[in-house]
């Protein structure tokens, strides 16, 4: 590079670099695996600063093993404490949610029978207390959430119907038929709305209990597959993991509940595994256990690590996913009531590519043929500087 390009090298980064603020990257971190045998289609949920995991089996040369021993995880020493069994009994492909200061969990099934049983779980006194059963029948592969002080359990075997508990009262009440069926979908809460789908299919649905009504959204974009992984986490549904019994997967995709777009994400780094149980404790989520063949025990965190890759951002905009592997939404502070336009370029200050951006709230950037690298990118609208930073691109 010559010294005139190196000065105004030099010169194009520092004045990005002055605008930007140090944004925080989510990734996986692997954590202590769960002190137990490791097994599949285990439920879970977090119930305060606590999360917890159990139930699930394992197949061998005889047939299948079953567990109803019950963990709980502390994310703040990383650490395992086994509490009391669950109340039901062995069985895998149970469901679980959290109300207030206890765990819900039950349906299910022992490879015999299904089950339509339900359990509550307090944390406080370690104890597991019968309630009133599930209504609909009995089930397993169901998928369970909370919205506003209410359980739901949904789908199933051979079920469509959905089913609301009010522990106030121990009573179920019966909701809208689903409009998808699905054996081991999968289920995340965002905004007091549950976002389904994801089962043998790439069926993707959301549950609004106010109006007691299903629609459907844009399809999940990965290859079809059921045993994925899903949780919510800082304005977005995430999907990982899975498997179409031929294939096992790794990839992620998270959707936007407010431009209902999908984005893909980093894959998670470790073995491609189905049935991977998931939920999130305060401000990261957690999951672990699934087989690929050979059944897992480990157990992972997901969510921002401070100075990694020292990705940006300035105040004008939200980039996401980035790094970025397909596509990426930049969802925009203030509308833009005008044209714009994206201009991206290499770290040398070398123009690679420019976008028309047409008025809107977001707009997605796709990488097309864009070699993988760092890139610095200007959005400007009537000559003026609406946003910059830094894209990855994997």
């Amino acid at each position: 590079m010559t010294p005139i390009r190196k000065i105004l090298s030099g010169m194009f980064l520092l004045f990005f670099t002055i605008q930007l603020q140090a944004q925080d990257q989510y990734a996986w971190i692997q954590k202590t695996s769960i002190p137990a045998i490791g097994r599949h289609r285990t439920c879970g949920c977090s119930v305060g600063n606590n999360g917890y995991i159990g139930l699930g089996h394992i197949n061998n040369s005889t047939g299948a093993i079953l567990y109803s021993d019950w963990w709980e995880y502390d994310p703040g020493s990383d650490s395992w404490t086994q509490r009391a069994d669950f109340g039901g009994g062995v069985r895998f492909h149970a469901c679980a949610f959290s109300i207030g200061n206890y765990a819900y969990v039950g349906t299910g099934s022992t490879t015999a029978q299904d089950f339509d049983d339900f359990w509550q779980y307090s944390p406080a006194s370690n104890n597991w207390t019968p309630i009133a059963p599930c209504p609909g029948g009995q089930r397993a592969g169901a998928v369970a959430f909370s919205i506003n002080g209410k359980g739901y359990v949904a789908l199933g075997d051979v079920q469509t119907d959905c089913e609301e508990y009010n522990p106030v009262t121990n009573t179920w009440t019966t909701k809208a038929n689903s409009i998808i069926g699905g054996y081991s979908d999968v289920a995340a809460v965002a905004n007091g709305k549950a976002y389904i789908g994801v089962g043998d299919d790439n069926n993707w649905t959301v549950f609004d209990p106010v109006a007691n009504s299903w629609n459907y959204l844009p399809s999940f974009p990965g290859s079809a597959r059921c045993g994925s992984g899903c949780f919510y986490y800082n304005g977005w549904v995430y999907v990982f993991t899975g498997s179409d019994f031929v294939t096992e997967f790794s990839d992620g995709f998270a959707f936007n509940p407010l431009t209902s777009t999908w984005v893909q994400v980093t894959g998670f780094p470790g073995q491609s595994r189905h049935y991977f149980t998931c939920f999130t404790i305060g401000n990261r989520a957690y999951g672990g256990t699934g087989t690929s063949g050979t059944n897992y025990n480990d157990w992972w965190e997901y969510g921002t690590l401070s100075g990694i890759d020292a990705q940006q951002k300035n105040s004008g905009v939200d980039v996401f996913p980035n790094p970025v592997v397909d596509k990426a939404e930049f969802d925009f502070k203030d509308r833009l009531n005008s044209m714009a336009v994206f201009t991206l370029y290499d770290t040398d200050g070398k123009k690679v590519s420019e976008e028309t951006i047409q008025p809107g709230n977001s707009w997605l950037f796709y990488r097309t043929t864009i070699s993988s690298g760092v890139y610095l990118y200007s959005i400007v609208s009537e000559n003026k500087n609406i946003a910059n930073g830094k894209l990855v691109i994997q």
